[in-house]
């Protein structure tokens, strides 16, 4: 399976809209005694990967810090299983030739959201017949 991380460049924009920070993904992990249940929107643009003609290609999230509130791609959400500490999913129809994902993660006291883990996509090539 071919990977492709999605480390740089993010752009991470706390809930009130004003405070926008460029990042690079995964986050390193900080704990705030005085962190409120902030929400953190994470926003990569991406093309799609060339040579794609009878592949899978998977999103994968390998971890978080706070709540994963949503996650789309190109404007269609996502679902994701809400207990578990990481993401895989197959995304192969929603890719375009450009494209946006977002993840937005709410904070939980003392921790503010944070993208800690990898985000790549993995490239299956389907199998001959």
């Amino acid at each position: 399976m071919h990977v492709i991380r999605l480390r740089k460049p993010w752009t991470k924009t706390l809930d009130d809209g004003v405070q926008t920070f460029q990042v690079d993904v995964p986050e390193q992990t900080v704990a705030d005694p005085e962190a409120d249940e902030v929400l953190a929107h994470y926003q990569r643009r991406f093309n799609r990967p060339s040579g794609l003609y009878d592949a899978r290609v998977y999103l994968r999230i390998t971890g978080w810090q706070g709540h994963l509130t949503s996650l789309s791609l190109n404007g269609t959400r996502i679902t994701a299983d809400e207990c578990s500490d990481r993401i895989d999913v197959e995304v192969t129809p929603l890719l375009q030739a450009h494209n946006q994902l977002l993840v937005t993660l709410s904070g939980k006291p003392g921790m503010l959201p944070r993208l800690s883990g990898e985000v790549t996509l993995g490239i299956e090539e389907r199998p001959v017949n």
